[in-house]
């Protein structure tokens, strides 16, 4: 990484994870496996709330990572 943002360039936030091999997020068996995109060797199942939860947790995160960056800077969470 050279420091630097890259926009994403895909339809979906999960397709642009799966194609630059960070994540995948897959539909099976009643559920959702979430892995890792480099060689495939780690994943989780999830049920239909647990993946519901984990959205929500990734916008309660958001929304504290904005409030983090309008504090002054010798302030943490």
């Amino acid at each position: 990484m050279n420091g630097k943002l890259q926009p994403v360039e895909y339809d979906t936030l999960i397709e642009a994870l799966d194609n630059q091999r960070v994540m995948t997020v897959e539909a099976k068996e009643g559920g959702f496996e979430i892995g890792e995109a480099c060689d495939n060797y780690f994943s989780v199942r999830l049920t239909p709330d647990q993946l519901r939860a984990l959205g929500e947790e990734l916008i309660a995160f958001a929304h504290a990572s904005n409030a983090a960056d309008q504090r002054p800077a010798d302030k943490k969470l």
